[in-house]
């Protein structure tokens, strides 16, 4: 019994050190990936911490991230950011234009602007 137990454990211990050294390598590659896009100007989000959604095509079929661009002209961004944005992690100064954007498709604007009037401390009237 000890010793399959012993097997057990180091497998687990294994198992538990290969998905660390796989999660590693993949936020490697994803800096890596918004890195080579900031470069290139091809990554604006409006986050405060870049998406992931949009490294490899945003969601409109670009390569890179126009989440930031989307937002100002009205256009909803990534699923990520939207959810990201309604978590209160957008870019502050965005604020008044995410309630407009992200309620392009969906007809709930003014809800949309009462929870960024709530996350953002910003006033409903204040926004675009």
């Amino acid at each position: 019994m000890g010793m399959s137990l012993a097997i057990l454990f180091i497998g687990f211990f294994q198992f538990t050190n290969n998905m660390d050294m796989e999660i590693s390598t993949f936020l490697y590659l994803k800096e890596d990936l918004i890195s080579k896009h900031l470069e290139h100007g091809t990554y604006r989000c409006c986050l405060n911490k870049p998406c992931s959604y949009c490294i490899g095509d945003a969601h409109d079929g670009r390569k890179g991230c126009y989440c930031l661009e989307n937002i100002m002209n009205g256009k909803s961004p990534c699923g990520e950011c939207v959810g990201e944005i309604l978590e209160g992690n957008g870019n502050k100064f965005l604020a008044p234009y995410f309630a407009k954007a992200i309620s392009e498709n969906t007809g709930h604007e003014e809800t949309v602007k009462q929870i960024i009037s709530e996350k953002y401390n910003i006033p409903i009237e204040k926004q675009v």
